[in-house]
């Protein structure tokens, strides 16, 4: 029994092991590139906000159409309300698929800061789309979503994405994303199904965000970073 508390609890720690995390890196990296998104989810009532604890990144080849990632996701390493920071990672092409919220667990009574996740439908997972190039800060936009506590009328992204962290069966070990698991006699995390209320990606939401990120990052040498504008788009 004694055995069986303590995988609980390292489950606890571990979170949803589908999203691979890091803490916050300093100082920056120059040969490494760094993303960041505005992120605000609500419950179906929008009066509700979900406690969202990390934002989950996948990285997409150059020429990629779909939006399904074959590497494992990325979690963001630092937050300031609702800013989540992707940074010293390497360069390339990104987008956001996945939130997490905190919650705790109706079975063990454990309280996770990755209980629960919504997955971002694509209209948004395509407007996060952006190239990040070393030294800079590719923003990806300011988004507030609203989420429903099921996944139906999910997208296909939407599905794929939330694939990613089902469960294994209950006493069984699996590996999830390189990251090897068991599940024991917890409930599954909930996956809601996210819309897209409000959208912007411009270039008063881009000065508006590097203004705040001077003061987010706090070091100076995160500050100098955040000046520096990545190319956005990798369409233009």
């Amino acid at each position: 029994m004694r055995a069986r508390d303590a995988a609980v609890a390292l489950l606890a720690v571990l979170g949803l092991a589908a999203c691979a995390t890091a803490p916050p890196p300093s100082p920056p990296d120059p040969s490494k590139a760094h993303l960041a998104i505005s992120l605000d989810v609500r419950g179906a009532l929008s009066i509700f906000h979900a406690e969202t604890t990390k934002v989950c990144f996948a990285r997409l080849a150059p020429d990629q159409a779909d939006l399904r990632s074959a590497t494992p996701l990325l979690g963001s390493n630092h937050s300031s309300g609702s800013t989540f920071y992707l940074l010293n990672a390497e360069p390339g092409r990104y987008v956001a698929v996945v939130s997490l919220a905190a919650g705790v667990d109706p079975v063990t009574g454990i309280r996770s800061p990755e209980r629960d996740l919504t997955v971002l439908p694509e209209d948004l997972v395509r407007g996060t789309d952006v190239t990040a190039e070393p030294g800079s800060i590719a923003f990806m936009g300011e988004y507030c979503v609203h989420s429903f506590g099921s996944l139906a009328e999910a997208d296909a992204t939407q599905r794929f994405y939330a694939g990613l962290f089902a469960p294994a069966p209950q006493g069984s070990g699996s590996t999830v994303l390189g990251i090897q698991i068991v599940s024991l006699a917890s409930t599954p995390p909930i996956a809601s199904r996210g819309r897209t209320e409000t959208a912007k990606r411009d270039a008063e939401a881009e000065a508006e965000f590097r203004k705040a990120a001077r003061v987010q990052l706090a070091d100076p040498a995160w500050a100098a970073v955040a000046e520096k504008a990545g190319p956005g788009r990798p369409d233009g």
